[in-house]
């Protein structure tokens, strides 16, 4: 076809997601809740030790 130019050399390949791994992760966003909560209790005056 003329004028139709198709340069697959810089189209970019498709890359694979990373891996992330979903126990850390829910583990660190427990972490950060836990900490939260700790806070906020302690900024309402709630100071309990769990």
């Amino acid at each position: 076809m003329a004028g139709t130019t198709t340069n697959s050399s810089t189209e970019a390949a498709p890359q694979a997601a990373p891996q992330i791994d979903l126990r850390a992760l829910a583990d660190k966003v427990y972490e950060l809740m836990k900490k939260e909560l700790r806070l906020e209790r302690q900024r309402l005056g709630n100071n309990r030790n769990k």
